[in-house]
C-alpha cells in the first residue's frame, strides 16, 4: 500500500507531494510494524533507502512494542496529533532523540498508524548557551539524562574522567546508573528516593571508566522539571577524586606501616584484628593470632649493627611472607616481634602446618656483608573465640604463650592454656586411656554423603573418625587427632576407620547401593611409616574390597613436604586402582604447582572459599576459576561445606561436579547412613 490509497487521487497526490517535501520523517504502518510507506525525510534522517524500510518493519529503529502503545493509545484525530519524545537509533546504531506525532485509523477492513518523526537536538533548551558554555569549559564532568539516566547531553570533559567521549554519551544510559544498578543497588535506591523527596542528592561513590576500571568520585545531582515539556531532567556533576584517594592512602599507609620491612605495624594489626572481631560469629567462626619473637635478635644487633640487622629484618619479612597462606596477614608487631592474623586456619593441625612452614623459611642461614647466621622463633597462639573474644584478650593471650615458649628456651611453639601445666595435663589426659581405646574399638567411623551435583544421587560418603567413650561422651577429632599423631596412635585409628568403611561399603552392595565409594582422611604422620602403602592395601585386600572404591584425602602442605618420598607412596597405591584426593584445596601455598607434579584423581574445594558466596565477588570468582581449572585438567572438584540453597545453586551453575555439607546431610552412624539413602531424593 501507498499514501495513494488513503483518499481520492487528488488528495493522496497532494499527501503525496507533502510528504515527499516535508522535512519531518513520514511512516506509515501496520500495528504489527510492517512498513508501507517512507519519506525522503526518513531516509535522511535514518540513513536507511526507502527500500529497506519496505523490505524490513518498524524494529529497524524503534521499538514494535512502542508502536503497539502509540496503536492502542491514538485515536482516528490526524488533526489534533500530540507530539512526545522518544528516543529511536539510525542504520549505524547512534541513539537520537526525537519528536513523534501519531495516529492510528482504518483502512478498509485494516488498522494503520501514521508516524510523524520530527528530529530534536541534543542540546537545545537544557539552558542558556552561555550557561552551555560554561559547563564545556568546566573542570567538572557535567551530563543531562532523563528520568530514566538515558542521557542527553554530555559536556566534553566528561572524557577526561571515564574515557568517553561526549558522543559516545549521548543516547545512552548512564555509566553511573548501569555501575550503581549492578554493584550498589541499595544506594541507587536511596539517591532516587533523595531525589523524589529533596530533588537533589550528593555524596562519595563509585563508577566505571571505558576500560573497565572502577574509580572514585564525588557527585551533586539535582533534579528539575523542563520548563517546555514538564518532563524530568537530572543534571549530574561528577569529580573524579582518584588523586585525592590515591593521596590519602599513601599517608595513612606511612602512618600503619612500618620503614623497616613495609609489613603494617601493630596499630594495623589491632585495626585488623578489631574488623575480624567485628565479623566473627562466636558459634561458628574460628581465627588464630600468632606473636613471634626472634631469639637472641639483640645479640645479632649487638655483634652486627643495626643497619646489617635491619637488613636482616628485611630479608626474614620476604621468607616469612612466602610462608603465608592466602588469607594469613603478616605484621611486625615489635622491633624483633612478629605477628600474623590466620584467618584461612580452622584448626590446631592447621597451624601446626603453617608453624611448619615458618620455621622452614626462617632457619635457612641469612648471609650480610660476609657474615653468616640462623634464627629461630619463639611462637606463641591464642584462638577466636576459645582464647578471647577482643583485641586485648588476644594480644594477652598470645604473648602468655610466647612466653612460656621462651622460658622453655625458644625455638618452638604453643597455644595458649588456661595454665602453664594445662597442655600436659590434657595431653596425659587423653594420651593415657588412647591405646586401650584403640583396643576396645570405640574409634568410630561416621559417613557424611557426597551427591553428584547433576542427578543429586549420593556417589561417595567421607568416613570421618569420632572416639565415643564408654561413658558416652563423644571426643571429636580436633582434640584427638594431634594427640594421636604424637604418640603414633593414629596408625591405629586410621586403620580401624579403613576397616568399618570396607565394611559399610560392602553392607551398602548388599542393600542395592552398589558403587558408592569411602573418601578417608591420610595423616601427614603416616607418612613416616615406611610400610604405609603395604598396609592399607592389606587391609583393603582382607576386607574383600576393590581399591578404587577407596579414596584417600591429603592435604596440600603434606604433598609439598618431602615430595619426591611422599610421591613415591602415592604412586604404589594409585597404581593398585586407590585414587587420591588434595584436600582443603587453596589454602596451602602452592595450591596449583603442585598439580604440575602430582597424578592427583580430584580436588576437594575448602569450605572457606564456599561459606561466603554467592555475595563476596572476589571469593566467587576464586571459586569459579578452580572449577574451570578441573574441568580443563579433567580433574572432578568437589565442594565441602555446603550449607545453604543459594551455595549449591552457585556451584552446580559453575558445573561443580560434586557437593558435600550439612545442606545434604551431616556425618552419620552407618546405620543412620544406610536409612538415609532411600530417602534422599535431592535438595527440595
Amino acid at each position: 500500500m501507498n499514501v495513494y490509497e488513503l483518499g481520492s487521487q487528488r488528495n493522496t497526490q497532494l499527501l503525496d507531494f507533502v510528504a515527499h517535501h516535508s522535512q519531518d520523517a513520514i511512516f506509515l504502518a501496520a500495528p504489527d510494524g510492517r512498513l508501507f510507506f517512507s519519506n525522503p525525510s526518513a531516509s535522511r534522517l535514518f540513513g536507511y533507502t526507502r527500500e529497506e524500510f519496505l523490505a524490513g518493519d518498524i524494529g529497524l529503529i524503534w521499538s514494535k512494542d512502542a508502536l503497539a502503545k502509540c496503536y492502542r493509545e491514538n485515536h482516528a484525530d490526524l488533526e489534533s496529533l500530540e507530539e512526545h519524545e522518544e528516543w529511536m537509533r539510525d542504520k549505524q546504531g547512534h541513539q537520537q532523540r526525537v519528536g513523534i506525532s501519531c495516529a492510528s485509523f482504518p483502512v478498509g477492513d485494516l488498522k494503520r498508524i501514521a508516524l510523524v518523526v520530527r528530529p530534536k537536538s541534543n542540546k537545545p533548551y537544557y539552558g542558556l548557551r552561555m550557561g552551555e558554555s560554561l559547563a564545556e569549559q568546566s573542570p567538572l564532568m557535567i551530563y543531562v539524562t532523563d528520568a530514566e539516566w538515558q542521557i542527553l547531553w554530555a559536556n566534553s570533559a566528561k572524557s577526561i574522567g571515564s574515557g568517553f567521549t561526549s558522543e559516545e554519551l549521548v543516547g545512552k544510559p548512564s555509566p553511573l546508573r548501569r555501575y550503581l544498578g549492578e554493584q550498589e543497588p541499595q544506594l541507587l535506591e536511596e539517591i532516587e528516593e533523595a531525589l523524589a523527596r529533596e530533588g537533589k542528592w550528593e555524596g562519595d561513590l563509585h563508577s566505571r571508566r571505558s576500560s573497565g576500571e572502577v574509580y572514585p568520585i564525588r557527585a551533586q545531582i539535582s533534579q528539575v522539571a523542563e520548563l517546555r515539556h514538564g518532563e524530568t531532567s537530572r543534571i549530574v556533576m561528577l569529580t573524579d577524586v582518584s588523586a585525592i584517594r590515591e593521596t590519602e592512602q599513601l599517608l595513612r599507609n606511612v602512618s600503619l606501616h612500618d620503614p623497616t620491612t613495609g609489613l603494617p605495624n601493630r596499630a594495623f594489626l589491632e585495626h585488623e584484628l578489631d574488623k575480624a572481631l567485628g565479623h566473627a560469629n562466636p558459634e561458628r567462626a574460628r581465627f588464630y593470632l600468632l606473636l613471634m619473637d626472634i631469639d637472641s635478635f639483640g645479640v645479632v644487633n649487638e655483634a652486627l649493627g643495626y643497619e646489617t640487622a635491619d637488613k636482616a629484618l628485611a630479608l626474614l619479612t620476604h621468607r616469612l611472607h612466602n610462608a603465608m597462606g592466602a588469607d594469613n596477614q603478616l605484621f611486625r608487631h615489635t622491633s624483633d616481634m612478629f605477628a600474623v592474623l590466620a584467618k584461612d586456619a580452622h584448626s590446631t593441625a592447621d597451624i601446626a602446618a603453617l608453624v611448619s612452614r615458618i620455621n622452614e623459611s626462617v632457619h635457612e642461614p641469612i648471609a650480610l656483608n660476609e657474615n653468616q647466621f640462623s634464627v629461630s622463633l619463639s611462637i606463641g597462639v591464642s584462638s577466636y573465640p576459645k582464647d578471647g573474644e577482643t583485641c586485648d584478650e588476644l594480644m594477652r593471650t598470645a604473648n602468655v604463650a610466647l612466653r612460656r615458649i621462651k622460658k622453655r628456651g625458644g625455638n618452638g611453639y604453643s597455644f595458649y592454656e588456661n595454665g602453664e601445666e594445662a597442655v600436659s595435663r590434657r595431653f596425659i589426659r587423653l594420651a593415657g586411656p588412647m591405646q586401650k581405646a584403640v583396643e576396645r574399638n570405640e574409634f568410630k567411623a561416621v559417613f557424611q554423603p557426597i551427591v553428584d551435583a547433576r542427578t543429586w544421587k549420593v556417589t561417595s560418603m567421607e568416613a570421618l573418625a569420632r572416639w565415643i567413650r564408654p561413658d558416652g561422651k563423644i571426643i571429636g577429632p580436633n582434640e584427638f587427632i594431634p594427640v594421636a599423631e604424637c604418640t603414633g596412635a593414629i596408625h591405629d585409628i586410621f586403620n580401624a576407620v579403613l576397616h568399618q568403611s570396607c565394611r559399610q561399603l560392602r553392607k551398602l552392595d548388599e542393600m542395592g547401593h552398589a558403587g558408592i565409594q569411602a573418601s578417608i582422611n591420610l595423616s601427614p604422620r603416616q607418612f613416616q611409616d615406611p610400610n604405609l602403602a603395604r598396609s592399607i592395601l592389606e587391609v583393603i585386600e582382607e576386607e574383600q574390597l576393590s581399591p578404587e572404591r577407596i579414596h584417600l584425602e591429603i592435604t596440600e602442605n603434606l604433598l609439598m613436604e618431602n615430595p619426591q618420598q611422599k610421591g613415591k607412596v602415592l604412586g604404589v597405591l594409585q597404581e593398585q586402582g586407590i585414587r587420591i584426593i588434595t584436600d582443603d584445596f587453596g589454602t596451602g601455598y602452592s595450591s596449583f604447582g603442585y598439580l604440575k607434579h602430582f597424578n592427583v584423581d580430584g580436588i576437594k574445594l575448602d569450605r572457606m572459599f564456599v561459606s561466603d558466596i554467592p555475595g563476596d565477588e572476589k571469593g566467587e570468582k576464586i571459586i569459579s576459576m578452580i572449577i574451570a581449572m578441573g574441568r580443563e585438567l579433567e580433574i572432578p572438584i568437589v565442594a565441602e561445606g555446603v550449607e545453604t540453597h543459594a551455595q549449591a545453586d552457585f556451584l552446580c551453575k559453575r558445573h561443580c561436579g560434586r557437593l558435600q555439607g550439612y545442606l545434604i546431610a551431616p556425618p552419620m552412624a552407618a546405620e543412620e547412613f544406610i536409612e538415609f539413602l532411600p530417602r534422599f531424593k535431592g535438595l527440595a
